[in-house]
C-alpha cells in the first residue's frame, strides 16, 4: 500500500545553536494517500482486506526554542476519502454451516478518513541527533457499503446498507530524530524521524452496535519519517519527503460483540519547497 503525497507542512530549522539567520522553513503542497487495512477475527472464520485512497493534506511546524531543544506540531488530514475495495475472507472450509466452493464470502466498497496530530519535544544527543518524545492525537473512521455477498451467499448484508466504524485515540510516542541545520546559505538539507507510540486511551464506535463502546487501549504504533532537500537559491530548497507508518490494534469484547484485531499501513512520498522567512 503507498500514500503519495506533497506535503503542506509550516517548519522551523534548527541547527547546533541559535544564530540570527536562523528561523522558519515552509514547505506546502496538496497530494494523494492510500491505505491498507486488515481485519482478523477470532470468533469468525473470516479476515477482511481493505485498499482505499484520496487526497491528503500535510500541516506543521518545527520550532527551535534554543540551542539544545525543538519542538514540532505536525497534522495529517485525508482532505476526501477516495472510493475503495474490501474483500472479506473465509479461513475455514465452512462458513455459517455452509461448506464453500470460494473463500470469498463477501466484497464490499471500502473508504477510510483519517486525521492526526502529533506534538513532540526533541532534545538535542549529539550533534543534529535528538531523542523526541510527546503526543499523537488521532481519529480514524472506517466506511463500508456496496456490499456483495460470495458465490455461496454464507452472509446476508443488504447491498444498499453503509456501516461506519469510527475511533478517537492519544498515543505516547517516543523516538530519535536527526536535523542538519539550518536551510539559508547551505546546499542541502536532511532530516529523520523514527518513531513508537503505545496507546493511551482509546475510544471505538461502529454504527451496526450503537450501544456498544470499545474503550481498551492496546497495540503499538511504528512510524519513520524522512527529507533531503538541496538548495536553488541562497534561502529556497527543493526536496523529496517521504513518511511510512504501521499501526496495529488488539482485539477487544464487549459480550457477545468483537472488534477484530486490525492492522493499518500507510507510505506516503511527495516533493517539498521549503524557504527561510
Amino acid at each position: 500500500m503507498r500514500v503519495r503525497a506533497i506535503a503542506c507542512t509550516l517548519a522551523v530549522v534548527a541547527g547546533p545553536a541559535i544564530a540570527a539567520d536562523e528561523g522558519f522553513s515552509f514547505l506546502m503542497g496538496l497530494g494523494r494517500q492510500d491505505f491498507r487495512y486488515h481485519e482478523s477475527s477470532a470468533t469468525l472464520p473470516v479476515d477482511a482486506q481493505g485498499r482505499s485512497g484520496g487526497p491528503l493534506l500535510v500541516t506543521g511546524a518545527l520550532y527551535a526554542l534554543d540551542a539544545a531543544t525543538q519542538f514540532s506540531l505536525d497534522s495529517e488530514t485525508t482532505f476526501y476519502p477516495g472510493r475503495g475495495h474490501e474483500t472479506w475472507t473465509a479461513t475455514s472450509p465452512t462458513f455459517n454451516g455452509i461448506t464453500l466452493s470460494d473463500p470469498v464470502v463477501q466484497t464490499n466498497g471500502f473508504s477510510l478518513r483519517q486525521s492526526e496530530t502529533r506534538l513532540q519535544g526533541h532534545r538535542r544527543i549529539e550533534g543534529g541527533w535528538f531523542g523526541s518524545g510527546g503526543l499523537t492525537m488521532r481519529t480514524l473512521s472506517v466506511k463500508r457499503y456496496a456490499f456483495e455477498p460470495g458465490v455461496d451467499n454464507a452472509v446476508s448484508v443488504p447491498s444498499g446498507a453503509t456501516v461506519e466504524e469510527s475511533s478517537s485515540e492519544v498515543v505516547a510516542t517516543l523516538g530519535l530524530a536527526y536535523d542538519s541545520g539550518p536551510l539559508a546559505g547551505q546546499p542541502q538539507h536532511l532530516g529523520l524521524r523514527v518513531g513508537v507510540g503505545l496507546p493511551l486511551w482509546r475510544r471505538l464506535e461502529n454504527t451496526n452496535f450503537p450501544q456498544v463502546v470499545f474503550d481498551e487501549a492496546q497495540g503499538w504504533d511504528l512510524s519513520v519519517e524522512g527529507r533531503w532537500s538541496m538548495a536553488v537559491a541562497s534561502n529556497l530548497h527543493l526536496g523529496a519527503w517521504g513518511r511510512a507508518a504501521v499501526l496495529r490494534r488488539g482485539r477487544q469484547m464487549q459480550g457477545t460483540y468483537e472488534l477484530p484485531s486490525s492492522r493499518l499501513d500507510s507510505l506516503a512520498a511527495g516533493i517539498e519547497l521549503l524557504w527561510k522567512l
